[in-house]
């Protein structure tokens, strides 16, 4: 079976994210793309269909996947009508920015026999792949504290870019906060409480561009935070367990190779993702004596998403992401915002 693959919108996340995905791996074909950039589609893909509105795609009887990279608040409204007209859909995170729109829009799924998923796929970077595979392996314990930073250095606000715009769904809490939030989710379950702190703090800014996040777990605690004037490195995770640490210091390189034109399975690609280490601490057995190592990361792979979801439509397996799953990561980012309105932890 071949899987045909609309993608709503072609800006960054359909350029870099989706279509080099859908073009390379096997079971998909690109047909349509919804855009007003009709030359750069066409020069990259001579034989997709390039249209200009959303009402003429989801007439077309010839899709299968629709795939939404629009800005968030279109995100439901644009999945509700892709289900309605009987297309499986992919929607880039964040899911939604309501709870309740991500209810309904599961619901719709489930009536209408459609396979809904969400596009996180940071649950496939080589930070995620290698701390599972130190965790199935036991070698760090029980993890007692979990911190994860995505920081940048972006101190002027740039208006002309939706994201950081006063509008719905905008702010960094939507844009990286689903992708960290959802990582802590899928490792350790929903927390017990939240609390947050958001702020503006560039020039000019007009939403949240530093986050911090505290998800409070019984004894474990689990620290989100995310930053646009952060200038010098900092560590991009730190696990802390009773056995030992692992600290990574590198985001996963995946993005910056796809920016620049690459492909997995270039020779590139795979001299850099090869090249990924992390520094493990271990306590000697029995002592308290530390012992550091330099270790290699587990590879991140973002085709396991959509190959994993190619399975899910032909065979009924797992959904990579399902929208259940994306729908705790909304109602998480909700709780986050009535933490900080009311400057308290919130209980889940």
């Amino acid at each position: 079976m071949m899987i045909r693959v609309a993608i709503v919108g072609f800006g960054l996340s359909g350029r870099v994210f989706h279509a080099p995905f859908i073009h390379i791996l096997e079971g998909y074909q690109l047909t349509h793309v919804v855009t007003s950039r009709q030359q750069e589609v066409n020069a990259l893909y001579p034989d997709v269909a390039v249209i200009d509105s959303t009402e003429a795609l989801f007439k077309q009887k010839c899709v299968d996947l629709v795939i939404i990279t629009t800005p968030n608040e279109q995100h439901f409204p644009m999945a509700k009508a892709a289900l309605l007209s009987g297309h499986h859909v992919v929607t880039e995170k964040p899911f939604v920015i309501d709870s309740k729109q991500g209810k309904e829009l599961v619901q719709l799924a489930e009536r209408r026999n459609r396979i809904l998923s969400v596009y996180q796929n940071r649950r496939f970077d080589t930070a995620m792949l290698t701390l599972q595979r130190l965790i199935t392996e036991q070698r760090l314990g029980e993890i007692m504290q979990y911190e994860a930073h995505f920081d940048r250095f972006r101190p002027y606000a740039e208006q002309s870019k939706w994201r950081q715009q006063d509008r719905p769904g905008s702010g960094i809490l939507f844009d990286l906060g689903s992708h960290l939030i959802d990582q802590a989710l899928m490792l350790f379950g929903q927390p017990e409480r939240v609390f947050a702190d958001l702020a503006i703090q560039a020039e000019d800014g007009k939403t949240n561009d530093y986050v911090h996040l505290i998800f409070s777990y019984q004894s474990r605690r689990v620290i989100l935070h995310m930053g646009s004037v952060v200038s010098s490195q900092t560590p991009h995770l730190s696990v802390q367990g009773t056995r030992g640490s692992l600290i990574i210091n590198q985001l996963d390189p995946q993005e910056g190779l796809l920016r620049a034109g690459n492909l997995p399975g270039d020779a590139n690609w795979q001299q850099v993702m090869n090249d990924q280490q992390a520094l493990l601490n271990l306590a000697q057995e029995n002592t308290v004596n530390i012992t550091p190592e330099k270790i290699d990361c587990q590879p991140g792979d973002y085709r396991r998403f959509y190959q994993q979801l190619a399975s899910c439509i032909e065979n009924n397996t797992e959904n990579p992401v399902s929208a259940k799953s994306a729908l705790k990561t909304i109602e998480l980012i909700e709780a986050c915002y009535l933490s900080h309105a009311q400057g308290r932890w919130i209980t889940l």
